[in-house]
């Protein structure tokens, strides 16, 4: 994975911006470690210009696919306003208690064909896991709204660069917190792009631009704290092992040096710099690592496991020969999901003074919002476990449940007591009804979630289950039988057979399943009866055609 994009700090006596240079980091393994990745240097002035750029504003992308226990990976890029952001850290100390509201709106990118949308559940479930985690440092964020987005390339993290941010620059909601779920390559991560324009504060430039991109594999139904994670470095946090990024400390026998030196050269030009290495000690704190001294020091940028005490299990040496552990309680340590729980007091301090200084921009509304007495509500049409007269279509009715703002509605077929097919999800804003499409003799349910955008883990859920009359006085059950898929696998398009007397496509509706039953797709059944399913990541999927009241099943192998 090769990313390249250009970024242009402000920086007043450079009349050019920085250009970030790629650099493919060595797969290095061992008994502890296993990191390959990419990763982003950025062109240092010489000694002459750095001591003029008072304060130096950094902008760092960075991107360490880990292969590691649980998977995870991340990329990030906070802006460092040492000077501002430090001074306003320690005038206000850590005392800070009053709420900040912060809206988000979240974009579900599917392929272009419209495959792949993120389950909405599942989604609003990830916001209630960031409300959590961030609940206990008075960061509130309430849902704005949920966007949909087909951009193929996106999705699996293609299109870097330019087509990246101009993505970005067209989507991006502007005053929110934008939150991307894509797809993509098992990596999270946070986008930043800057402009060289002297008139404004940094972190101003074009903030449409800035987003926070997550894979779906780090949302729920785990409660994985990735999201939390890369929202700390939407708001200036550095990871905790800052300066170790493709490092390992065994990898200097001598011992741990007082600065890691990284260089890298350029159409004939070296450039190099130093990074101080945080000591056990807490001396020159900081000025290291994360510049927190609230953070104990961190060497290990790959996921590590941890003892009872929520501290690594491999003990490190610092430049004195000191040993230590790893916090693995952090947020913005790599140690396992299960490890992390907390924010330190210096990190807290320092998102609330760049939310309320540079990024002040999502603090448009802080008016406290009204408590939420989560309740149930009654469900209208069709009444439960009822039989209703055959139509084309029917409208779902509910009643209106206090202090919702949007409704959650889920519907499908109940083909067994243990087998539901969903058809229809939908975020529905304020509206009690949704007309859906039926047909005569079939078992059908709905679900229907009550939400209140500033309160996504009080979620109130009915569900009922309705049947439709058969169309003749006679009715046949619900036929299921295999369905013949070739080729199988196949790298690109799937067909299957019916029996000469199914062949009707005017009949037949098509629903594509990936590996754990998500509905991935569903169409009226195209000429040919095949589907095209080129854009599909390699696995297992599921396909059924309804025909009438009969269904016919079969899986297959994308490869």
């Amino acid at each position: 994975m090769f990313l390249l994009v250009a970024l242009k700090p402000f920086i007043p006596i450079l009349q050019q911006p920085y250009v970030f240079l790629q650099h493919q980091l060595k797969c290095r393994q061992g008994a502890q470690t296993h990191l390959c990745g990419e990763q982003f240097h950025f062109f240092k002035p010489d000694i002459s210009m750095k001591k003029q750029l008072l304060p130096v504003y950094l902008l760092l992308l960075t991107a360490f696919p880990l292969a590691a226990q649980d998977g995870w990976q991340c990329g990030t890029a906070p802006v460092r306003l040492l000077s501002d952001v430090q001074k306003n850290v320690v005038s206000r100390g850590n005392d800070d208690t009053a709420a900040l509201y912060i809206p988000v709106v979240i974009h579900i990118v599917s392929n272009d064909n419209g495959m792949g949308y993120f389950s909405l559940s599942n989604t609003i479930k990830s916001l209630c896991y960031l409300e959590t985690d961030f609940a206990p440092y008075h960061f509130n964020f309430y849902l704005d709204t949920i966007r949909y987005l087909n951009h193929s390339a996106f999705n699996v993290w293609d299109g870097w660069g330019t087509a990246m941010l101009s993505v970005l620059d067209s989507q991006n909601v502007h005053n929110r917190l934008n939150l991307y779920v894509v797809k993509g390559s098992g990596s999270s991560f946070v986008v930043w792009n800057d402009t060289l324009d002297l008139s404004v504060p940094p972190l101003m430039h074009h903030p449409q631009q800035h987003a926070v991109v997550l894979a779906k594999d780090h949302l729920a139904p785990t409660h994985s704290h990735v999201i939390a994670h890369e929202v700390g470095h939407y708001f200036g946090l550095w990871h905790s092992f800052n300066g170790w990024d493709g490092l390992y400390f065994g990898d200097f026998p001598a011992g741990v040096p007082d600065t890691l030196h990284s260089t890298y050269t350029y159409n004939g030009v070296l450039y190099d710099w130093d990074i101080p290495v945080e000591r056990a000690d807490s001396v020159d704190c900081a000025a290291a690592a994360d510049y927190l001294c609230d953070t104990p020091p961190d060497y290990l940028s790959f996921r590590f496991a941890c003892d009872a005490n929520q501290q690594s299990i491999i003990v490190q040496t610092d430049p004195n020969g000191m040993p230590f552990r790893t916090a693995g309680s952090n947020f913005m340590s790599y140690s396992q999901i299960s490890c992390q729980s907390r924010f330190s007091p210096g990190q807290t301090a320092w998102m609330r003074a760049v939310a309320e200084g540079p990024r002040n921009y999502l603090l448009y509304d802080q008016t406290p919002p009204a408590p939420f007495s989560p309740s149930t509500w009654a469900m209208l049409y069709p009444p439960d476990n009822e039989t209703v007269a055959a139509s084309d279509s029917i409208a779902l009715e509910w009643e209106h449940a206090p202090e919702a703002d949007f409704y959650l509605l889920e519907f499908g077929r109940k083909l067994s007591n243990t087998v539901y097919v969903p058809l229809v999800q939908r975020l529905l804003p304020g509206t009690t009804n949704f007309k859906v499409q039926v047909g005569p003799n079939l078992n059908y349910y709905w679900k229907v979630s009550a939400v209140n955008k500033y309160y996504p883990c009080d979620v109130v859920t009915d569900t009922s289950f309705f049947k439709t009359a058969p169309t003749t006085s006679i009715a046949e059950p619900v036929a299921q039988a295999s369905l013949l898929l070739f080729p199988n696998p196949t790298s690109g398009r799937i067909y299957w057979r019916l029996p000469e007397a199914e062949a009707n496509p005017e009949n037949i509706r098509v629903y594509l399943y990936d590996a754990q039953g998500n509905l991935l797709a569903t169409r009226p059944a195209p000429e040919r009866h095949s589907l095209d399913v080129q854009g599909l990541p390699v696995g297992m999927y599921m396909l059924q055609v309804f025909v009438g009241e009969r269904v016919y099943s079969g899986r297959f192998v994308k490869d």
